[in-house]
């Protein structure tokens, strides 16, 4: 489950997909030389969602263990630390930096 997975966010309506598929191909450090571009993403999309989603992701944060990672005003810098964070523990040499439950595919 991805991140936004765990927070109980599910993807839809948005170019996530591909963008976690952009990220993927940057990998760790070329997702933080593309920080601003992709916290203004989550922003978006965040934008996008209603209050329902807001408490569900609030809820899934709290259940998750995320709730002090983030913060509730601008949580989209809290997500990309975590979904870094997250990478590097999966594979030091080559992590992806995945926010939501979008499979990396090859072309």
């Amino acid at each position: 489950m991805g991140l936004l997975g765990s927070l109980g966010l599910k993807p839809g309506g948005c170019a996530c997909k591909s963008k976690a598929r952009m990220m993927d191909e940057w990998g760790v450090e070329g997702t933080e030389r593309n920080r601003e571009m992709v916290v203004d993403w989550l922003r978006e999309e965040q934008g996008k969602r209603g209050w329902l989603e807001y408490f569900r992701a609030a809820a899934g944060a709290v259940r998750g263990g995320l709730v002090l990672a983030l913060n509730p005003l601008d949580p989209a810098p809290g997500l990309l630390d975590e979904a870094l964070r997250r990478a590097r523990r999966q594979s030091p040499t080559t992590s992806k930096a995945a926010v939501t439950d979008a499979p990396a595919t090859t072309t």
